[in-house]
């Protein structure tokens, strides 16, 4: 997966990561994000996808799902790269997220039974453009500097709640 950093830790090495671009300061990340944009960009189509319910839009999201399972069965497969750095290119650069690409295969799937198998969770959503969202220092600190940036209106996001990789693993299985 990472041939060259890992041929640099064969060769006795010290290198701790990989040089990715997961930011670019010089560019529109709209335009030309880098990888944790093309990410994200990828992750949020997919949950606009899923309320499609479409037959060959859920083929796409399962055929994805099962190609994020191979990411991380080969990233812990290897022995070579450290742990802290498989953890990190799995929630950064990896299609391997587990609460979205979950979500949206039961939503595409419409099996209610299999659905209420699992906890979900409702998340309230700040613009695109919030000045503050939950999850900024400002904001989660001890401190009145800062307020959430709702909008008027509310926006409600259902996600499943966390899965462990084998819940997550049974769940692709069971809706193939």
């Amino acid at each position: 997966m990472f041939e060259g950093t890992k041929s640099l830790l064969e060769q006795g090495s010290t290198v701790g990561g990989i040089a990715f671009s997961s930011s670019n300061n010089s560019f529109d990340p709209l335009k030309t994000p880098a990888i944790n944009g093309r990410r994200f960009k990828l992750l949020a189509s997919i949950l606009i996808l899923s309320q499609l319910k479409d037959q060959q839009a859920f083929n796409t999201v399962l055929k994805i799902s099962n190609h994020a399972i191979k990411q991380r069965d080969q990233l812990f497969a290897d022995n070579v790269l450290r742990v802290g750095f498989k953890f990190s290119i799995l929630s950064r650069a990896s299609l391997y997220n587990k609460r979205i690409l979950a979500t949206a295969l039961l939503n595409m799937r419409g099996e209610n039974e299999l659905a209420k198998k699992y906890k979900w969770e409702e998340i309230k959503m700040v613009n695109f453009d919030a000045k503050a969202t939950p999850y900024d220092r400002i904001v989660t600190r001890w401190t009145t500097q800062g307020k959430v940036d709702y909008p008027p209106k509310d926006r409600i996001v259902r996600l499943i709640a966390p899965l462990t990789d084998e819940e997550f693993a049974v769940l692709v299985k069971a809706v193939q």
